[in-house]
């Protein structure tokens, strides 16, 4: 598991930064509900800019959340299961679920077929920290493999015996013919901030992204 220090630059030295995904669907979303921050990034590769008194930096959704910690960022939007994949699901606040992206981190295998007394378990996912965290306990001699590309493949093609996946519909699952044998995780793309923002300081950041109001 990584541990993170915050050694990034003091807050008081740079303007409120809010990181945003830089590449897919989560992306698109997100910059679809607030049009002054789409215009900054539309036809250019530019990777940070500045609307008003906010400065708006790309990064890749599994690095936002360490970009909090850091203090590069004052708060990141990001998919839930990459908080916790960092390990700091419970270090950083979830201030907004946006209620799409919804997904299950989920053990899936082929169905029928029983791992019970499968001692090596060979398992691959995307979310190593978070298999290893879930799947240890159960086989303490599996072996966590973390991959990039599509899980089922290493399924299909007997690389592994079960993998550690986001599931959001389950129709590629059945397309390749495995299934969800249990589920973990919960997640949805989410704002999350350092515990303690102070309520001016995030209702600036829900005016600028379009997101509601402090209750």
């Amino acid at each position: 598991m990584w541990t993170y220090r915050f050694k990034g630059p003091s807050p008081e030295s740079r303007p409120m930064t809010i990181g945003l995904p830089n590449t897919g669907r989560l992306m698109s979303e997100v910059l679809a509900s607030c049009p002054s921050v789409l215009g900054q990034f539309q036809g250019n590769r530019r990777l940070v800019a500045r609307i008003g008194d906010f400065r708006i930096l790309l990064a890749r959704s599994t690095d936002l959340p360490m970009l909090v910690t850091e203090a590069v960022c004052d708060a990141v939007v990001t998919g839930r299961d990459y908080v916790w994949e960092a390990g700091l699901g419970e270090v950083l606040h979830e201030a907004w679920n946006y209620g799409y992206q919804k997904n299950e981190l989920c053990l899936i295998g082929r169905p029928g077929e029983s791992y019970v007394t499968t001692d090596a378990l060979r398992v691959v996912s995307q979310y190593p920290n978070l298999a290893d965290k879930f799947v240890r306990p159960v086989y303490p001699n599996a072996t966590v493999r973390p991959i990039s590309g599509a899980a089922e493949m290493y399924l299909r093609e007997g690389l592994a015996d079960v993998a550690v996946d986001a599931v959001m519909t389950g129709e590629t699952l059945a397309d390749n013919g495995l299934v969800a044998i249990t589920s973990y995780l919960e997640s949805y793309a989410a704002l999350y901030t350092l515990p303690g923002i102070a309520d001016e300081t995030l209702s600036q950041i829900y005016d600028l992204l379009r997101i509601g109001t402090i209750s």
